[in-house]
């Protein structure tokens, strides 16, 4: 298991996985916490469980090609990123507004 950063968790399954399998990750369950597995020839998305406090569940799907990694990213959403744009938006025009008529006096060199 590798941490690289601390949105990140990854995981190498390194053995061949046969029926049912799951994973445990000593981390609180979070929405925006995706898990995804990728091989050499594809990336899949899995999804996450609550199971338990300070616990999530990935189960795994059946037939895995390895060497393959698990990884599980928190992720911000559109709606937080658009959220973010009419924030910096908001900012920027009170702080025009708030020295707007002071610009526009140097301007017209008043």
């Amino acid at each position: 298991m590798e941490r690289p950063i601390p949105e990140k968790i990854v995981i190498t399954l390194d053995e061949k996985v046969e029926g049912d399998a799951s994973v445990f990750v000593k981390e609180t369950y979070f929405p925006k916490w995706n898990a995804y597995l990728e091989s050499e020839s594809k990336r899949r998305r899995l999804d996450l469980y609550y199971s338990g406090p300070g616990f999530t569940l990935v189960i795994l799907p059946k037939e895995i090609e390895t060497p393959a990694k698990l990884i599980i990213r928190y992720e911000t959403t559109k709606i937080e990123y658009i959220g973010y744009a009419i924030t910096l938006s908001a900012i920027i025009i009170l702080a025009f507004y708030a020295t707007g008529s002071k610009v526009l006096r140097i301007l017209h060199g008043n």
